[in-house]
């Protein structure tokens, strides 16, 4: 496991980044991208905790941005993958540099 930074969004809070384990992971024809899944059991907001059990989630490495969750690491891998499949590099790129953590 490798630390990460992710951005979490949960409704009716504002956006997170925290600290997350995860691993690297690679998809088929992105090799280009810095992907990385992760579950997050457990969030603090504010003066409440949020349990997001046996969830699944992928994100972007630069960003943090998050790509797909699900309650199997298959399962978001498989969405992640159709999502990237239908925009073309040039668009995933642009996205994700303008939303590069500082």
């Amino acid at each position: 496991m490798k630390k990460y930074k992710a951005k979490i969004n949960i409704s009716g809070f504002p956006q997170k980044i925290l600290d997350v384990d995860g691993e690297p992971i690679t998809i088929q024809s992105k090799e280009y991208l810095s992907l990385f899944v992760y579950q997050l059991p457990i969030v603090s907001l504010g003066n409440k905790t949020i349990v997001i059990k046996d969830k699944w989630h992928i994100a972007e490495e630069t960003s943090g941005m998050p790509i797909s969750s699900g309650q199997t690491k298959d399962a978001v891998i498989s969405f992640a993958t159709a999502k990237f499949n239908r925009y073309s590099k040039e668009r995933i790129l642009e996205q994700i540099n303008k939303h590069k953590i500082n």
